[in-house]
């Protein structure tokens, strides 16, 4: 493989089993990175920041420093999207998820391609013009859930096809034609700090139950991010 993605869930014991209730994971974690870098595999660490792990955070940065090995820091988390219940999620506020991956930008990335995008506003799209999903998915990539339904993105329930049923290629040409009837947000589309925020059709869905809906926790951690790298690099100058 060109490289595996290894999601860290603290860097150590204590970490492990205060997020995952499984201590010795940590260990077996370990070992498995060390043994893909001595095989020669590039390993990319992600940490994804929540009420439970954020402090150790330092000690991943710390951990990832000594491997050798980039982090890649996520600050959102999805509202659960499988669960009819979902009254146990909680998740960092929108202005702390924001600040936070101001602080690790600022840490990582040139400090004047962080300002520039954090000040630039972008134009009003022309009348008219068709605000659908500018990812990947459902044009040349999907996933494969674990009941064999096809959908555009791993966070999308719908649209979906049944590619068990209906054969590969029919499944993926109707599903294409699905993705390709989704609207988003009229705002979004329009909004001047579009180009920093992260906002899509899953987190649409997730946030609204809605493709055309806005994700105001997306406006408020975007808003937050831009107002802390101004800030920050403010400060510094």
């Amino acid at each position: 493989p060109a490289r595996i993605n290894i999601t860290l869930y603290g860097a150590n014991a204590e970490d492990y089993g205060r997020l995952c209730a499984v201590p010795d994971a940590f260990e077996i974690v370990r070992d498995n990175i060390s043994w893909l870098k001595e095989s020669g595999i590039n390993c990319l660490f992600n940490f994804t920041a929540t009420p439970w792990n954020i402090e150790s955070l330092p000690h991943v940065k710390e951990y990832a420093a000594q491997m050798g090995i980039p982090l890649r820091l996520t600050v959102y988390n999805f509202p659960p999207v499988r669960k009819a219940d979902a009254s146990g999620f909680s998740r960092l506020s929108a202005e702390c998820a924001g600040k936070l991956q101001a602080e690790h930008d600022l840490a990582c990335t040139d400090s004047d391609y962080l300002l520039t995008r954090a000040c630039h506003e972008l134009p009003v799209p022309a009348q008219g013009k068709e605000n659908k999903m500018n990812c990947y998915g459902g044009k040349s990539q999907f996933w494969i859930a674990w009941n064999g339904k096809m959908t555009p993105c791993g966070m999308l329930n719908e649209p979906h096809t049944d590619p068990l049923v209906e054969g590969f290629l029919p499944a993926w040409q109707a599903l294409k034609e699905k993705t390709a009837k989704i609207y988003l947000c009229t705002e979004c589309a329009q909004c001047p700090k579009r180009e920093t925020c992260i906002s899509c059709a899953a987190i649409a869905v997730a946030e609204t139950s809605r493709f055309d809906e806005k994700p105001e926790y997306m406006c408020r951690l975007n808003n937050s991010y831009r107002e802390h790298i101004k800030k920050s690099i403010q400060e510094n100058t």
